[in-house]
């Protein structure tokens, strides 16, 4: 009885849907006043220039086949404003977590190519792949989407080619996307790090490393190796941005000689964020108190900030970190000054 009333129900919102697509009788242009307008426009042509999607009659859907609604992510910073079209992913139905799981470059295969870029005086790069999801293999399952109202027409829906942002399986896709192009140009796959990648000549001689986290690639090697990844498993890819000697990587500052090949890795505009807890006088005098929740708000989100800095650049705090973690447990004033004191 209650499968069938599940039926019931999704039968009854695809017919409302069908019905409420029918009645629009003209497509919602863009509002002169919305100030995403372009950015929203450009969102739509990266869809139409990657192919993601074909235009379906919402006749055609049956109950199997209700489509998933949209939003708009925005941002608008001081550099430039950005859009993203998303798809409401929790409205799908679940997938087995192998389906979705997506391997990211760890910190210690970082620091590996770190390592063999220097040893081996190889020139190390980093690439910045533009709307990288949009660019994945086919997608090999039926999946509509109910178009943003600025650019949706009467009875139309959209089924995609291709995963999109907001899918619980977009990572996932991309990753497998970036696997066969790796493999493809005769790279091997770490037995450690299924996000790191390598090649080795006839001698089996090492000749680079490649690390991967979703869209953003560093890596080292011979001249013959920079020619692999330039020509061979970045064609065909949209690359946002390519730099080397100096860039950011994950939130590390990162450069490395032109000489001597010797790479420097720090957090300084990150440390620069980070900031003290306001204390009175009067309350650094109640050390053993308890904190208000307010401020074990405040401490659990800098003690994480500072667990984070440890563990990439900074061991020589890793001892206070861990007494301040352990402190979490039962925090009070003295621990607010303990890690202020830090902080500066």
């Amino acid at each position: 009885i209650n499968e069938a009333t599940k039926i019931s129900t999704k039968d009854s919102k695809l017919c409302d849907y069908k019905v409420a697509h029918e009645k629009k009788k003209l497509v919602v242009a863009l509002s002169d006043s919305d100030p995403f307008k372009l950015e929203k426009k450009a969102e739509i042509d990266k869809w139409i220039e990657n192919d993601v999607y074909e235009e379906v009659s919402v006749n055609d859907l049956t109950e199997e086949d209700y489509p998933i609604s949209t939003r708009w992510i925005t941002e608008d910073t001081t550099r430039k404003k950005k859009a993203r079209l998303v798809a409401r992913g929790y409205e799908a139905p679940p997938m087995e977590k192998s389906s979705t799981f997506s391997p990211t470059c760890r910190k210690e295969s970082l620091r590996i190519l770190f390592s063999l870029a220097a040893t081996n005086h190889w020139k190390m790069k980093s690439i910045d792949i533009s709307s990288a999801f949009l660019q994945g293999i086919s997608l090999d399952r039926n999946v509509y989407l109910i178009p943003p109202k600025e650019f949706a027409k009467p009875g139309i829906v959209w089924k995609l080619k291709k995963c999109v942002y907001g899918l619980h399986d977009a990572a996932r896709m991309w990753y497998n996307t970036v696997k066969e192009k790796v493999e493809k140009c005769g790279l091997q796959r770490c037995p450690y790090d299924d996000a790191m990648f390598y090649a080795v000549d006839s001698a089996q001689n090492l000749q680079g490393v490649i690390t991967v986290h979703v869209d953003d690639f560093i890596y080292a090697g011979k001249q013959t190796f920079h020619q692999v990844i330039s020509e061979e498993l970045m064609s065909g890819l949209q690359i946002k941005s390519q730099e080397a000697q100096a860039f950011t990587y994950l939130g590390l500052e990162i450069s490395q000689s032109p000489d001597t090949h010797c790479v420097s890795v720090l957090q300084d505009k990150y440390i620069q964020e980070l900031s003290v807890i306001a204390v009175t006088n009067q309350r650094k005098s109640q050390k053993s108190h308890a904190l208000s929740p307010v401020e074990y708000k405040k401490l659990r989100s800098g003690v994480g900030q500072i667990n984070w800095l440890a563990i990439q650049t900074r061991p020589d705090i890793a001892f206070h970190s861990c007494q301040l973690s352990n402190n979490l447990k039962n925090p009070n004033v003295s621990d607010l000054t303990s890690y202020n004191k830090l902080i500066k």
